[in-house]
C-alpha cells in the first residue's frame, strides 16, 4: 500500500479529489525492504518509493534514517519531499498548532478549550452514545435479544458469555490509545476499566441471573493465560452471548 501509486495518487487523490496527507502504519515503509516486496531491494529504495508513491509522513525510522541516502543516490528528488513535506504541514497549519495560543487574538480556535472537557460528563455521553449507535446486530437467533422484556424482568436465569475480548479491557482498547478517561460509573470493584462481562454482572448482581463466562480461545495461540473452560461454561445454559 505505501508504495503503491495506483492506490495513493491515481484513486485517492485523483478519483477521490483527497487533498490531505497520508500516513504509513508503523513499519510498513521498512517492512517492504524487510520482506522484500515488489522486488525492494534497500531501505532507501523502499522509502524513496513509498515518497513518490504518495506516503508522506512515516511512522517509524525509515524516513528519517534512509531518505537522505535515497535523495544522493537519486532515488527520488527534492521536490518530491517538498511535496511530502507542504502536505504534512499543511493539516497543523489547518489546525492552528502554529498560531499564537492566546485567545485573545482569535488565530487559534481551539486555543480557548480547556483540558478539563477531556473525559467531562458531556464528553463521554457523547462518546457512550457514539458506542451504542455503532453497534450493528448482525443475527438474533430465536429472539435471544433483547434479554429482557419490557417489565425489565429478564427471560432467562443462566447466562454464558463467551469470547477473549470479554473481559479484557486492554484487548477492547485496541492499541495506539492513551489513558481512557474513566467515571465510577465506568470502572470496575477493583478500579479496573469495565469491560462487556463486568458491565453485565453490574446490570444483574442483584437478580437470581446466573452468568458464567469462558474466554473460549486465546488472542494470541500458546497464551498459557486463558483458560479454555468455554464448553462448561455453556452447558445447560439457555443463552449464549458471543
Amino acid at each position: 500500500m505505501c508504495s503503491n501509486p495506483d492506490l495513493l495518487g491515481s484513486t485517492l487523490r485523483d478519483e477521490w479529489n483527497f487533498t490531505g496527507h497520508v500516513v504509513s502504519d508503523c513499519g510498513a515503509v521498512s517492512n517492504g525492504y524487510e520482506y522484500r516486496q515488489d522486488g525492494i531491494e534497500s531501505l532507501e529504495n523502499a522509502s524513496a518509493r513509498a515518497v513518490k508513491a504518495g506516503t508522506d509522513m512515516n511512522c517509524g525510522d525509515a524516513y528519517s534514517t534512509s531518505l537522505s541516502d535515497a535523495l544522493l543516490h537519486k532515488l527520488l528528488t527534492a521536490d518530491d519531499i517538498d511535496t511530502a513535506i507542504t502536505r504534512s504541514l499543511f493539516i497543523r497549519f489547518q489546525l492552528g498548532t502554529f498560531d499564537p495560543k492566546a485567545a485573545s487574538t482569535g488565530a487559534n480556535p481551539f486555543a480557548s478549550i480547556s483540558a478539563d472537557v477531556v473525559g467531562s460528563n458531556e464528553t463521554i455521553a457523547l462518546a457512550r452514545k457514539a458506542a451504542a449507535e455503532s453497534v450493528v446486530l448482525l443475527k438474533n437467533k430465536e429472539d435471544t435479544l433483547p434479554l429482557f422484556s419490557k417489565d425489565a424482568a429478564s427471560k432467562y436465569k443462566n447466562i454464558a458469555i463467551v469470547g477473549p475480548a470479554a473481559n479484557d479491557s486492554l484487548l477492547l482498547l485496541g492499541n495506539y490509545h492513551g489513558l481512557p478517561a474513566t467515571t465510577p460509573s465506568a470502572l470496575a470493584a477493583d478500579g479496573t476499566m469495565a469491560t462487556p462481562l463486568l458491565a453485565l454482572q453490574h446490570r444483574l448482581h442483584q437478580t437470581d441471573i446466573n452468568v458464567s463466562y469462558a474466554p473460549g480461545m486465546p488472542v494470541i495461540v500458546g497464551d498459557g493465560a486463558w483458560e479454555f473452560g468455554f464448553v462448561s461454561a455453556c452447558e445447560s445454559l439457555c443463552c449464549k452471548l458471543q
